[in-house]
């Protein structure tokens, strides 16, 4: 992590280079109340603080998200989906959000419970076991595309906001075909 100082309207700022827990390089501006004119040395000074403090505020912030990473890897699937129907409740039409939780609470939580698996364990294959259950219990391609939107809907949640997991299973299992129904065409009769 490097400071330096820049001049913006008359006033000193410190830019602060580090790089994030991707890797990626960013940049931190902190505007001073500080003149320019012969404040050169207290700006160093007050450059270093700002730094450390920031340090610590980055260092704090790492602490908290590790811990929050760790409850959250201890998850299971009801409790993902659970907590993603409360995020998208006021989010989505009430038609929609009510056919999520029946999905979730008639076909998706009871499934996986009796699997016992947790989120950051899950894999394709187990969600193709799942489609195919359903499929072989008499549900048509077309819901269990439904019940895919629930389960993936979760996973990017787990994906995006929790942060722990780092792709989306939903998206390698393979749906059902969908039936075709043939073509009926009036005749003369």
């Amino acid at each position: 992590m490097t400071g330096r100082l820049h001049i913006r309207n008359g006033k000193y700022c410190v830019v602060i280079s580090y790089k994030d827990r991707a890797g990626k390089a960013r940049q931190k501006w902190v505007q001073m109340d500080l003149p320019e004119k012969n404040n050169k040395r207290k700006a160093g000074q007050l450059m270093q603080e700002v730094i450390s403090d920031f340090t610590e505020t980055l260092q704090e912030q790492t602490h908290t998200k590790n811990i929050l990473q760790e409850n959250a890897s201890q998850m299971e699937i009801s409790e993902l989906l659970k907590e993603w129907l409360e995020t998208i409740k006021g989010a989505v039409r009430t038609n929609s959000y009510l056919n999520y939780l029946n999905t979730a609470n008639d076909h998706v939580i009871p499934y996986f419970n009796a699997l016992g698996v947790l989120v950051r364990d899950i894999k394709p294959v187990h969600i193709q076991k799942y489609y195919n259950a359903k499929h072989s219990e008499g549900l048509s391609a077309s819901t269990i595309e439904k019940h895919r939107t629930v389960i993936r809907g979760a996973f990017v949640y787990a994906r995006d906001i929790l942060e722990i997991v780092d792709t989306l299973p939903s998206d390698r299992a393979k749906l059902p075909r969908k039936e075709t129904t043939p073509p009926c065409f009036y005749t003369e009769k």
